[in-house]
This record gives C-alpha cells, sequence and structure tokens, in this order.
C-alpha cells in the first residue's frame, strides 16, 4: 500500500500479501478494502490497522474478475468472474466459512464487464453473447 505523500520507507505505509496467486479486483470501501483473484478467494481488510478482516474460499467457479461494495450493507460484495456467474455476498469477521451467500445467478455466456453504480446500486454486465444483464438492486 502506498500512500505518495509520505516519506519514509519511499511512501510504502503497509506491504500485505494476501495471496501466492494473481490479485485481478480490488474493492475500496469505508476503512476496508477487498481484493481477489486467480485463486479465487476474497480477502478483506481493514485500513486503519492493515489486518486481515475475513477472508471467503471458493467464491466462483472461475477467477474473480470484479469486486465490488454494496452500500448501506456491511461487509457485502458483488462479485463477478471469469466465468459467467455473478453473486452477492455478506463477509462474515473471524469465522472458517466467513460468508454468507445472499443471491446469485448464472448469464448466458461469460462476462466481457460487469460494474456497479455507486450511488443507486444498480449493477450491469454485459456477456460473450452480447447479452446485456441489468440488476437494479444489488442491496439485500
Amino acid at each position: 500500500v502506498w500512500d505518495p505523500r509520505m516519506r519514509e520507507r519511499q511512501g510504502c505505509i503497509q506491504r500485505v500479501e494476501p495471496a501466492n496467486a494473481a490479485l485481478t479486483a480490488l474493492a475500496c470501501g469505508e476503512n476496508e478494502v477487498a481484493v481477489g483473484g486467480v485463486d479465487r478467494m476474497v480477502y478483506l481488510y481493514d485500513t486503519r490497522r492493515w489486518g486481515l478482516r475475513s477472508h471467503w474460499r471458493n467464491v466462483l467457479k472461475f477467477e474473480i474478475t470484479s469486486l465490488n461494495f454494496v452500500n448501506g450493507a456491511t461487509h457485502t460484495l458483488l462479485v463477478g468472474g471469469l466465468g459467467n456467474e455473478l453473486l452477492c455476498g455478506q463477509m462474515r469477521e473471524g469465522k472458517a466459512r466467513s460468508q454468507e451467500r445472499q443471491y446469485g445467478f448464472l448469464a448466458d455466456n461469460l462476462w466481457l464487464g460487469v460494474g456497479k453504480d455507486p450511488e443507486s446500486d444498480a449493477a450491469a454486465g454485459v456477456t460473450g453473447a452480447g447479452s446485456l444483464y441489468i440488476v437494479p438492486r444489488c442491496n439485500p
């Protein structure tokens, strides 16, 4: 984690290594950062102490390519992957199985891109078959 305002250690304020695999998705929330990647795990960090708050194993069948925090729902994420799966789940602190899958669905083809409107929590995704999916509300 880099902060260009810091002169000590050339701006490096914290070094975290959540996985041995490549990280492909990042989401920033209030006092928390979520990362996910090739190992199909989501790691949730507390930015006040840079400690691992929670992790979620085997979130999707394929690697994670998009992460978005859901407004108004604590530790709740919208997760998209390299496959055709999109799901919303809430992470719990300190549990071995630290997730609660709230809902999800499969698209007709692989996702080309998934995004979420930060104000309304509406999500949209486009698949390789040219289909556009719109989820009007991600909040559980």
